[in-house]
């Protein structure tokens, strides 16, 4: 819950043993399944620490320098003395922002939303209220409190009532354009659409899903993973309604009553490097999924970034109530 994004771990007499970061959790997520797999394997024994007393220029390029959310302070013993925090420690200390510079950002918003009609009818589903703002609205401002600010949103279908709403952003403190898709190019084919000189990576993301996790820290996971696509994932969980039959050597082996299986289902949010979306043709319908599968046939690494904070896609009727629900806790 706390900004700096990371644990000390420490014995009884306040010895730094390690620390572990926002990323290192999500790993173990991904390795365990749930909050309750051993701390262990996942603390980084070796981290940057400074001594009491350290300079404000030594500590700002420790912070520029490894890309650091915050330091601990240790004594000559290793005793954790404070922890720098940027922007919450003292204001001698300068420290910088986490850069996301030479990022852009490409919200999906051209789909029908039929499952929604009539709601649909004359409002595209980017443009639907929860808690009082459009869905699409609420995602933009995440994007510019994460310091995302170049952002291009791919319409379609009323297309021009979210042109209408935007404009160039610049009331809400972004930059947006527009990608217009003159037919369906299917979930990712507008990326074709971008500018041929865009360079660094992409944050490409469903117009229609609420998420909790700060859209920063997936950005920086990805750049930290060196992969060239990451895909965000969520766990969902399926119990089966029967006693499931274990049945080896034609005999029962045994009977698992209503057992329930996690399985970890596309977020709709990726970050994708420029270079896997110049390989696309031109206004050709393609689904973000054929583009990891070609990447992977290529070669190419994907890694999934784990989100345990809430998330929601509003394609049905009781999604979109449930969505009040998730973003009235969201804003309180």
């Amino acid at each position: 819950k706390g900004s700096a994004h990371l644990a000390l771990v420490m014995d009884e007499n306040d010895f730094l043993i390690g620390v572990v970061s926002d990323g290192d959790v999500r790993r173990g997520l991904l390795a365990y399944r749930d909050i309750n797999g051993p701390i262990e394997d996942l603390i980084n024994k070796t981290p940057v620490v400074v001594r009491p007393g350290a300079s404000s220029d030594k500590i700002f390029q420790l912070f520029e320098r490894y890309a650091l959310t915050a330091i601990p302070v240790v004594d000559d013993k290793g005793c954790v003395q404070d922890l720098i925090i940027p922007f919450q420690s003292s204001p001698n200390v300068k420290t910088p922002k986490i850069k996301l510079n030479g990022v852009s950002t490409v919200i999906m918003a051209g789909g029908e939303g039929q499952r929604l009609r009539p709601l649909t009818k004359t409002v595209p589903k980017p443009l639907l209220k929860v808690g009082g703002k459009p869905l699409i609205e609420r995602m933009v401002s995440r994007l510019i409190s994460s310091g995302l600010r170049d952002i291009y949103v791919s319409v379609n279908y009323l297309g021009e009532k979210i042109e209408d709403h935007f404009g160039d952003g610049k009331r809400f403190g972004a930059n947006i354009s527009y990608l217009r898709e003159q037919q369906k190019l299917g979930t990712a084919g507008a990326l074709s659409l971008l500018p041929v000189d865009i360079d660094g990576d992409v944050l490409v993301l469903n117009g229609d899903v609420i998420v909790g996790t700060e859209f920063s820290r997936f950005v920086n996971f990805h750049k930290s993973s060196g992969c060239a696509i990451t895909v965000a994932v969520t766990p969902h969980d399926v119990t089966i309604p029967y006693g499931v039959v274990d049945v080896q050597n034609e005999l029962v082996a045994g009977i698992d009553e209503k057992p329930t299986n996690r399985f970890l289902v596309n977020a709709g949010m990726y970050v994708v490097q420029s270079r896997i979306i110049h390989q696309l043709e031109r206004e050709k319908p393609i689904n973000m999924t054929d583009i990891i599968a070609q990447a992977l046939a290529a070669g190419e690494e994907v890694t999934p970034f784990f989100l345990h904070e809430p998330w929601l896609d509003v394609g049905t009727p009781a999604q979109y109530q449930v969505a009040h629900e998730i973003v009235h806790v969201m804003d309180s």
